[in-house]
């Protein structure tokens, strides 16, 4: 008899109920809490309310966390039905210990999702994935996209090297090319050539130094601008806050000649106020083709000083430069043949991307804080060989250059604001971007050797085109989550876009005989400007059934500014329409979310983007 009590007792489990709350006493909302040694994980309510359920009898240990709050270590003890705990956070203070907590933000096998509102957006209510790449078993030395993004559904992959030099993913149908139909950011800034004009990633970072990778859908055009596809930011690792120094190398050989050597260093130093963390990395391969060869170099420094309890200051530069040599494309006759071969062994591909960016954050209190983002780029591709058809042999001859370079700069500003509407606590964010973009874009006649010489023949008169196209564009953003009750939210939202897209060149027609020799030569001057301004709105809702189940939806308006390729002119019996317009649409969300800790996450998603 005595055994089956002790078993009876071992078996018996209570319900943990709970409020958060500041030192003034305002409730908490969504703060992280989770059990440690357990994946046992909840945020709290508008109220700052939350619950644990069915837990056996035993000692505990709950993690809160928290934007602009000490991260809370809290123990009790369970054994009671009913167990009631009332937990004040307090304020960041450089004057406290700091504890250090390896946890995950709701586990669910490497995918999770952004919380409600999360490093200044709002993403209640919208489809957003996280891809936590410390759980994630892939080939990071080569930067794996197949792998690295295989549990996000509806991605087109397309791997154009075998080195990850470059990512192509298109989502929901769009073009995988060089990312172009996502809006690219790291760290929550711009990082494509240009993002209205020339949208392409020339740079992707290397997975290594990668903390996890955020996607939003369609619904992020609200927040983020343009691109039908969403948005995807690259969210990189920080120094150790327990340790001043940390280093690692990890050195990678492979087949056919690769070779990736990743070495970080990061810490924290200056009493808790100074957090470091840099990287740099060399990449170099044979490729699988004759003429493929790469010699790629990475690095990357920040710098984050919390210079008070509530200014924060980030600083950050990128260093990416790599060049590569290009076999050039096979028919589908040349690909049965085989596979291996090349029939080009003049053309090569430069790529030179340098990036700076200052963040500057300020909380007024526990309720509204302010962040500032300030970026730049100054960067350069260069294409050079014979970029005929592949079906035309390469006799030799001049080759061609083609030079793209891409000077931006650019702010965001976001305020976000937490505030009481009757008995419910709502958030408010309000935002703003000013970014101008100058590309020049030139072709023309390089020499007729096989090295990867960069130089054009006749600079000041390019045999082909030379245009500068300027972009300009301010825009203004806000959104809310309104907490209609404890389940149900809805979150609407509203864009302004004033865009100024202006190209400025020439571009030269010639005829050759039979013999290669000129005949004729045509030149055409043009000019043109492409002033707009618009509003897109959009809306979302969510509802939480549970911790476990939840149902979401949203339709948000769409636009993809007007391209360079758009507004130049190439041939004579071409004209651009007066009229020409950005391409609109929307998208649209309906899906339900279920987990279980430890056994399945599932989401199913129907959606809906018109493309006009």
């Amino acid at each position: 008899m005595s055994g089956w009590f002790a078993t009876a007792a071992l078996a018996q489990t209570g319900t943990v109920r709970g409020k958060v709350t500041a030192p003034s006493g305002e409730p908490l909302p969504g703060v992280a809490l989770r059990l440690t040694n357990q994946s046992i994980t909840t945020t709290t309510s508008s109220e700052g309310i939350f619950e644990l359920k069915k837990l056996p009898y035993g000692s505990y240990e709950l993690v809160l966390q928290y934007f602009g709050k000490q991260t809370l270590s809290e123990k009790f003890e369970l054994n009671e039905p009913e167990l009631q705990l009332n937990i004040v956070m307090n304020d960041l203070s450089q004057d406290l210990n700091t504890v250090t907590v390896v946890t995950e933000k709701d586990k669910s096998f490497g995918r999770t999702r952004l919380w409600s509102v999360e490093n200044f957006g709002i993403y209640e209510g919208k489809k957003t994935e996280v891809i936590e790449l410390s759980e994630v078993t892939g080939n990071t030395a080569t930067n794996n996209a197949r792998q690295v993004y295989a549990k996000i559904t509806g991605l087109n992959i397309w791997e154009s090297d075998g080195a990850g030099l470059q990512l192509g993913i298109g989502g929901r149908g769009l073009s995988p090319n060089r990312t172009a139909n996502f809006n690219v950011r790291q760290n929550g800034y711009d990082i494509s050539a240009d993002a209205l004009g020339y949208p392409e990633s020339y740079y992707t970072p290397p997975v290594e130094a990668l903390d996890r990778i955020e996607l939003v859908r369609g619904a992020a055009s609200l927040q983020y601008g343009t691109q039908f596809g969403g948005m995807l930011n690259f969210r990189f690792k920080k120094g150790p806050e327990d340790k001043p120094i940390e280093v690692n190398t990890r050195q990678t050989i492979g087949s056919w000649g690769f070779f990736n050597s990743f070495n970080s260093v990061g810490g924290t130093v200056a009493k808790g106020k100074l957090n470091y963390y840099t990287y740099f990395q060399y990449k170099t391969g044979n490729g699988y083709r004759p003429n493929s060869g790469f010699d790629a170099y990475n690095g990357f420094a920040a710098l984050s000083y919390q210079a008070t309890k509530k200014l924060k200051f980030d600083v950050e530069l990128t260093k990416m430069q790599y060049l590569a040599q290009q076999p050039g494309g096979l028919t589908d006759r040349n690909f049965q043949e085989n596979p291996r071969q090349s029939l080009r062994e003049r053309n090569w591909f430069d790529v030179d991307w340098n990036m700076a960016a200052l963040s500057v954050t300020y909380e007024f209190n526990e309720k509204t804080q302010i962040n500032s983002r300030t970026f730049g780029l100054i960067a350069h591709r260069y294409a050079l060989g014979n970029l005929e058809r592949i079906n035309v042999v390469d006799f030799g001859g001049n080759r061609t250059l083609i030079s793209g370079n891409f000077n931006n700069i650019g702010n965001e500003t976001r305020l976000l604001h937490r505030y009481k509407l009757g008995n419910k606590n709502n958030t408010f964010l309000i935002g703003t971007r000013a970014y101008q973009g100058v590309t020049t874009a030139r072709q023309g006649d390089a020499n007729d050797a096989s090295g990867p010489d960069f130089v054009y023949l006749n600079p000041e008169n390019l045999e082909n085109s030379d245009y500068t196209f300027i972009n300009k564009n301010l825009s203004a953003f806000a959104e809310n989550i309104f907490n209609i009750t404890d389940q149900w939210s809805i979150t609407p939202g509203i864009r302004m876009e004033y865009i100024s897209t202006q190209a400025e060149g020439y571009f030269t027609q010639r005829v050759f005989d039979g013999a290669g020799n000129l005949v004729a030569q045509t030149r055409t001057n043009e000019a043109s400007g492409r002033p707009r301004d618009f509003f897109i709105a959009g809306i979302g809702s969510n509802y939480k059934f549970n911790e476990r189940l939840s149902l979401y939806a949203n339709i948000t308006q769409n636009y993809r500014a007007i391209n360079f390729s758009d507004i130049r002119i190439v041939n004579p019996n071409f004209k651009v329409d007066p009229d020409i317009k950005d391409e609109t649409g929307y998208t649209a969300d309906i899906g339900i979310r279920a987990k279980k800790e430890n056994w399945f996450n599932i989401e199913l998603t129907a959606f809906l983007v018109r493309y006009n």
